[in-house]
This record gives structure tokens, C-alpha cells and sequence, in this order.
């Protein structure tokens, strides 16, 4: 199916509300509106739901997550940044791995399934994900090739 990214976006930030409010965080969503990519929109809907998710769990409260979209030549790079807590280096290799987890703030853990699945779905676009560390905190991305026609 040919997607809208901003209805993406959309459906990703109105499944993850109810956490983001009780995180005390705020999403920001910063995409032009004619960015379309091609896919399923189940799958691509809920790995963005995961990095909000994993996002969350590691952001300061009262800090906005942002979500961005960006095209170049010949892909689009879907963004999901937020401030707080960075990926311990021995973790950053291992964190799409399945059942590989970082213990959260208050010492829960994931199934550590949601970034293996984040993965999936961008591999079975023939994209790929990744995450890195920043000054501030962490951006997971999703790439994906973009849209001919």
C-alpha cells in the first residue's frame, strides 16, 4: 500500500498517548505532508509504536520525544529521538537482538522483542533500523527505500 508518513505518524502517536501522558511526555511530529512510502501499515504503525514505547521508558519526564521524517534521493528516514538515558556502549551492538533487554529506570525489563520487531519490519521493507546515542539521549531510525511512482 502507498502510505501517508504524517497518517503513519498519526496512528502511531494516538497509540501511544495514554503512556506518553502518564510519562509526563509530549510528542513532537515534524513531517511534510506529502511523504508517502510504500508498505504494510499494520507492521510499520507498530514498529514507530515500539520505538515511541522504548522511547518513553528511557526519557526524562516532562521531555518532548520527537518524530521526524525526512527524504532523500532514494529513501526515507523515519526518527525517533529522545532525551535521557543513553544505551550503555557494551548494549548498543545487542540491543535488536530477540530477548534482549536494558533494565528500565525502576529496574523493569522488557521482553525485549519490541526492537527485534522494529528490525523485522524494516528488513521485510527492505530497509533497515538502527539506533545511536546522542549528546542528549537517543535516536532510533527506521530507513526504508522510497516510493517510485
Amino acid at each position: 500500500d502507498n502510505l501517508s508518513v504524517v497518517d503513519l505518524f498519526g496512528e502511531a502517536a494516538s497509540r501511544t498517548e495514554g503512556l506518553l501522558d502518564k510519562s509526563s511526555l509530549k510528542l513532537a511530529i515534524d513531517c511534510s505532508a506529502g511523504l508517502a512510502l510504500t508498505g504494510d501499515r499494520g507492521l510499520l504503525e507498530s514498529a514507530l509504536v515500539n520505538l515511541i514505547e522504548n522511547a518513553a521508558d528511557f526519557a526524562e519526564k516532562g521531555t518532548v520525544i520527537a518524530l521526524t521524517a525526512e527524504q532523500s534521493a532514494d529513501s526515507v528516514l523515519l526518527r525517533v529521538i529522545n532525551k535521557g538515558a543513553q544505551i550503555p556502549e557494551y548494549a548498543l551492538s545487542r540491543v535488536f537482538e530477540r530477548f534482549y533487554s536494558i533494565a528500565r529506570e525502576d529496574g523493569r525489563k522488557s521482553t525485549g522483542l519490541g526492537l527485534c520487531f522494529v528490525r523485522e519490519a524494516a528488513e521485510l521493507h527492505g530497509g533497515r533500523a538502527s539506533i545511536r546515542n546522542t549528546k542528549e539521549g537517543v535516536e532510533a531510525q527506521i530507513e526504508l527505500p522510497v516510493t517510485n511512482g
